[in-house]
């Protein structure tokens, strides 16, 4: 809830801001890992959906280009973590905070690109009861693909995203479930985005 509110400040702080646009959205997404393989343990690949909050402040406008900063907030998306023989750990939980910039160029179709740092947040729980939280920071890159209808008070907009996780971690023999949490991790990102600027 604390991370609800401070991103709803910030984005109200920054729509105080006396020049530039600003933008607020909704991201419906699928995020996807990776199956991994130690010489102890092989777990399935983790395939989450989940939703999430965007603003941006547009520090430059060109007419055809924008340079934005940008802030996220990702609710928690869970799915089971099924692995041979079993790890211990039943279910992930992922979510993240983000603070970033992003290009949009507003040609015929928009086109979205961005680099953010995300805070993640991997809830880990055990099959006999009980969890736990591990929490790294990781640099993404996203891509998107969209279209507007400028309006003289707001613009809406939708766009299809994709996003990358520039660095990424493997599973290690006799794993801690700090190496866990990395290695199960989300490593791409595909969803909707659609909101208002103005």
């Amino acid at each position: 809830m604390k991370k609800i509110v401070t991103l709803a400040l910030a984005i109200a702080g920054a729509t105080a801001l006396p020049a530039g646009a600003h933008e607020i959205g909704v991201l419906f997404d699928q995020q996807g890992g990776r199956s991994q393989d130690s010489s102890t343990t092989s777990v399935d690949m983790v395939k989450p959906r989940g939703k999430a909050i965007r603003g941006a402040y547009t520090l430059l406008d060109l007419a055809v280009t924008e340079v934005a900063i940008t802030g996220t907030w990702h609710d928690k998306a869970d799915d089971d973590i099924v692995s041979a023989p079993p790890s211990g750990y039943t279910r992930g939980s992922f979510s993240y905070v983000a603070l970033g910039a992003q290009v949009d160029w507003k040609l015929l179709l928009n086109v979205n690109a961005g680099l953010e740092m995300r805070r993640e947040k991997v809830t880990l729980d055990r099959s006999g009861g009980g969890s736990e939280d591990q929490s790294f920071t990781r640099p993404w890159a996203r891509l998107g693909l969209g279209w507007s209808l400028p309006l003289p008070v707001v613009s809406p907009f939708v766009r299809l995203e994709a996003g990358y996780a520039l660095t990424h971690d493997s599973l290690p023999a006799n794993a801690s479930a700090s190496d866990f949490a990395k290695a199960i991790a989300p490593r791409y990102q595909v969803g909707v985005y659609g909101g208002v600027r103005f």
